[in-house]
């Protein structure tokens, strides 16, 4: 029933109970039967792709699921997303270099060039040229979307199709925690594990720049929310975020900022230009 007392169509009662329930895969199942059956492909697409996302996220190193959310891209009409997907797995099963230093492929010591035909160089250059295209190095979100969240999309950062990684200045992720681009549970329902789900990335790891990183943890601490361990290695900070707020409790903007993000690490890196410089080597 609407706000209003009407009775709701059958679309909406379906979609009402996806977010009454958003874990709930039958449900989003049904309204994805729903609306292959009444030709709403996009509201098909969308449902069918969160439930695969989330088999990535209770996976993560497991292919099969990033394979299957590879068919359905192909399925829905995005055979260059599905193509990076499917290159990106096969690649990770090749390491580079392996436990003898050489390229698993062909053998051929790291630094040496490698073998003609070699399948590694192969589908490191298919790779390298799909993300050149911007629907793939953008995931379809395009630049301006990425620019407003202060995120730079790298393939370094990628894992088998997907970003595993992100790296955003302080400033620029309060704000956009402000505008809920980072909540778990309202703009990403489906993925409670992790509060990018919007972007449809199974993130990780969640580097945090801030020019006095190095100096004062405590004062973001105290002033932001993340709570920051001493450093585990040179220059990084490890956020423990079983439950963690952004911004102090009496702050205006504080209400509702308590996030529970078990899976996602959180590292609080100094801006790179004030890494400090090994000694007897001078900048530039």
């Amino acid at each position: 029933m609407r706000s209003d007392g009407s009775a709701m169509t059958t679309l909406e009662a379906l979609q009402a109970a996806v977010r009454a329930t958003p874990d709930d895969d039958a449900r989003r199942f049904a309204l994805a039967d729903y609306a292959a059956e009444h030709g709403l492909p996009d509201v098909e697409r969308e449902q069918r792709l969160a439930v695969a996302l989330r088999r990535i996220l209770v996976e993560p190193d497991a292919d099969t699921p990033r394979l299957e959310y590879a068919d359905l891209c192909e399925r829905f009409g995005n055979d260059t997303r599905a193509d990076f997907i499917r290159v990106s797995c096969e690649l990770a099963q090749i390491p580079h270099p392996n436990a003898n230093n050489e390229c698993s492929a062909c053998g051929v010591p790291v630094g040496s060039q490698h073998e003609p035909g070699c399948r590694y160089v192969e589908l490191r250059n298919h790779q390298r040229g799909l993300w050149a295209i911007d629907s793939i190095c953008y995931f379809g979100q395009g630049q301006a979307f990425w620019e407003g969240i202060g995120v730079t999309p790298e393939l370094d950062f990628t894992d088998r199709g997907f970003l595993y990684l992100i790296e955003v200045e302080l400033e620029q992720f309060v704000d956009a925690a402000a505008h809920l681009l980072w909540e778990p549970t309202r703009n990403t329902p489906f993925n409670r594990n992790s509060p990018f789900g919007s972007l449809l990335q199974p993130i990780r790891v969640v580097r945090i720049t801030h020019h006095d990183a190095l100096n004062n943890p405590q004062w973001i601490e105290q002033n932001i929310g993340l709570p920051f361990t001493h450093p585990t290695e040179t220059h990084l900070y490890e956020a423990n975020m079983a439950r963690a707020r952004l911004r102090p409790a009496n702050h205006p903007s504080a209400a509702g900022l308590t996030y529970s993000w078990p899976s996602v690490r959180f590292e609080l890196m100094p801006m790179p230009e004030l890494w400090p410089m090994p000694e007897g080597e001078a900048p530039g």
